[in-house]
C-alpha cells in the first residue's frame, strides 16, 4: 500500500503532489500515475506536508490548513491523502470492535479509531492522533473519559457496537472506493451492517491491485 498528497481547493478541485515536487490536476482521473508522488511510509507522508503555509496552484495563491479562516474565503485549501494497495485488505470485523472497546480504560479520554489496514484502535488525546496522519479512515468523536463508551459493560451493549460499527465501516466502503483517508462518520446513514457487508464482498469479488 502506498499513500499520494493531495490538496484540495474550496470548489473541491485536487492537485496531486508530483516527484518533482510540482502538483498535478486530477479532475476525474485519480489513478495513480508513474509521476505521482508515492510513499509507504506515513512519517515520509507526514514529513511532506510540513514548512507550508501557503502555495500557488495555476497562478492562484492559497492558504493551506489555515487554524482559521471565513467561510466566503476562497484562497484556501486542505491536505487530503489517498491509498492504493496491491491486494484487498481485510474487511473490519465487530468481534475485533468488540475486543477493543472491552479492553478500554475508561478511566482515560479515548478516540475510536479505524485504521488502513481494517483495524479498530482507541488511542488516546495523549498519542496527538495528527490531523495529517494518512493511516487514519475514520476518528470519531472523543469518548469521555467516565461516560462508559468503553470497557467491558460497552462491548455487550449490542446497540452501541452496531452504531459504530456501521458507521465506522460505511466510511471503510467509501474509503476502498475512492481511496480517501480521514473521513467523519455519518450517524444518519440509513445503511444497515448487513447490507455494508454484501456491498463489501462484492468489492472484493471484483478488486484488482491499483498500481
Amino acid at each position: 500500500m502506498v499513500f499520494t498528497i493531495e490538496l484540495e481547493t474550496w470548489d473541491e478541485t485536487r492537485f496531486r503532489l508530483q516527484q518533482d515536487e510540482t502538483w498535478r490536476r486530477l479532475g476525474t482521473d485519480w489513478n495513480l500515475q508513474s509521476t505521482d508522488f508515492r510513499s509507504g511510509n506515513p512519517s515520509t507522508v507526514i514529513e511532506n506536508t510540513q514548512g507550508k503555509s501557503s502555495i500557488e496552484l495555476e497562478g492562484i495563491v492559497y492558504r493551506i490548513d489555515p487554524q482559521s479562516f471565513n467561510l466566503s474565503e476562497k484562497n484556501i485549501a486542505f491536505y487530503e491523502f489517498s491509498t492504493f494497495r496491491q491486494t484487498f485488505p481485510p474487511i473490519p470485523s465487530k468481534d475485533q470492535l468488540k475486543q477493543i472497546i472491552a479492553a478500554g480504560d475508561d478511566s482515560l479520554d479515548n478516540y475510536l479509531v479505524l485504521n488502513v489496514h481494517g483495524q479498530f484502535e482507541l488511542r488516546q488525546p495523549s498519542c496527538s492522533i495528527s490531523p495529517m496522519d494518512p493511516t487514519v479512515v475514520v476518528c470519531h468523536e472523543m469518548f469521555w473519559a467516565g461516560n462508559g463508551y468503553v470497557g467491558p459493560d460497552a462491548a455487550v451493549d449490542n446497540e452501541h457496537i452496531d452504531d459504530y460499527y456501521r458507521t465506522s465501516t460505511k466510511e471503510w466502503l467509501i474509503h476502498l472506493d475512492i481511496g480517501n483517508t480521514r473521513g467523519g462518520p455519518d450517524f444518519f446513514t440509513s445503511c444497515t451492517a448487513t447490507e455494508i457487508e454484501a456491498e463489501l464482498i462484492s468489492i472484493e469479488h471484483q478488486w484488482s491491485p491499483q498500481y
